[in-house]
């Protein structure tokens, strides 16, 4: 039974690796910025794929952590990543939930990455939506913001600055 168990993992592990590889050759596709965002899922994703087609394949053995210490640490270690990756997740889950009559002054638009001087799908969708809750609210101010990385040939602030649409009260913020 633990054996079967063990086969089990084993194959979830090596999918969620194969899924983590996938995540990061379809974002790369579509153009999107280099980040740690984009590449943690692609080691993560070599990192299970190897463990778990190493552990298929048998040789599992050469992987065990001898030394009794370190492997209750490395599993304290791993237990906590997991704890603080689901309350962080339930923290955003549960912030996003938004009040509709809240009244505000400001709206801040973060940038989210260029290429060139050419604006992402996930920043034009951010702006997108900002715009849309603008146009709904045209009596707010809207603060851009982002700075400059590499391969951005602008700050991600004065490319949003660059698309306003007539009419709305954009301000360059920090970046």
């Amino acid at each position: 039974m633990r054996l079967k168990i063990a086969k089990i993992f084993d194959f979830l592990m090596l999918i969620i690796g194969i899924l983590g590889i996938l995540d990061f050759l379809m974002l790369m596709a579509i153009g999107t910025v280099i980040n740690f965002g984009i590449l943690l899922p692609l080691v993560a994703g070599i990192i299970l794929t190897f463990v778990a087609s190493v552990r298929l394949a048998g040789k599992g053995e050469i992987l065990r952590i001898k030394n009794t210490i370190l492997r209750r640490l490395f599993a304290g270690a791993c237990i906590a990543f997991v704890a603080s990756f689901l309350l962080i997740q339930g923290l955003i889950i549960t912030s996003s939930v938004s009040d509709k009559n809240v009244e505000v002054d400001y709206m801040v638009i973060l940038g989210a990455g260029l290429k060139g001087d050419k604006i992402t799908p996930t920043f034009q969708n951010r702006l997108d939506k900002g715009i849309e809750y603008l146009l709904a609210n045209p009596e707010i101010k809207v603060v851009v913001t982002g700075g400059q990385g590499p391969g951005e040939d602008l700050t991600e602030a004065e490319a949003m600055k660059r698309c306003k649409k007539k009419g709305l009260n954009i301000m360059v913020g920090a970046t």
